[in-house]
């Protein structure tokens, strides 16, 4: 996936499609498109490439979403998808593979979300909870590449977008709303068991 978005970026204006970082994000490693193997590099275009090695504060990793115009995150399967879920509590559009526990909250009326096909399992033979059996995403690396091209050129419906998921994640996925829920669902088993 960092090739569909690498060669997405140099089809793209290099200046705007990567979010500016604040300036003490500048010291870690950034890398030229060009020089990436199987990456073209068109028009000689430089785009830079922010690669952060460090464990973030909480307060760093909510600057680098709130320096962002969108979040990207293309998967095979994804647990709840905590950083899609940051990114939409930050009101940024969400662009992800339309499949996993993620799509609890990464719906499509304010998520894009890239087509898929089931495929087995490979390469997690050291894993045990992995059989041969089990299936997971493989996103279609086209849909990629045109949604990305189309939130770039679309940045007005992408910032409506990001701003309705993070009001649908707020009222749906607080600490009161989700303790609410719980507390719901405990009673209901309490009252089976007397």
């Amino acid at each position: 996936m960092v090739n569909v978005r690498l060669s997405e970026l140099t089809v793209l204006d290099s200046n705007s499609t990567l979010q500016e970082l604040h300036m003490e994000w500048r010291e870690h490693i950034w890398i030229d498109a060009g020089r990436m193997h199987g990456v073209p590099c068109m028009r000689g275009t430089r785009v830079p490439v922010y690669v952060i090695l460090d464990m973030l504060s909480k307060t760093d990793l909510l600057e680098l979403h709130a320096s962002c115009d969108c979040f990207v995150l293309f998967h095979r399967a994804e647990g709840w998808g905590l950083p899609h879920f940051e990114a939409s509590m930050m009101g940024k559009p969400v662009i992800t593979t339309g499949y996993s526990a993620n799509m609890e909250f990464t719906r499509p009326e304010h998520s894009y979300l890239a087509g898929y096909k089931q495929i087995p399992i490979t390469g997690m033979e050291w894993f045990p909870w992995y059989t041969p059996n089990m299936t997971w995403a493989d996103p279609d690396v086209d849909d990629c590449r045109r949604l990305m091209q189309h939130v770039f050129r679309n940045q007005g419906e992408a910032r409506r977008k990001g701003k309705l998921a993070k009001a649908f994640v707020q009222s749906r996925f607080t600490w009161p709303v989700v303790g609410a829920q719980m507390k719901k669902r405990l009673d209901d088993i309490y009252a089976t068991l007397a």
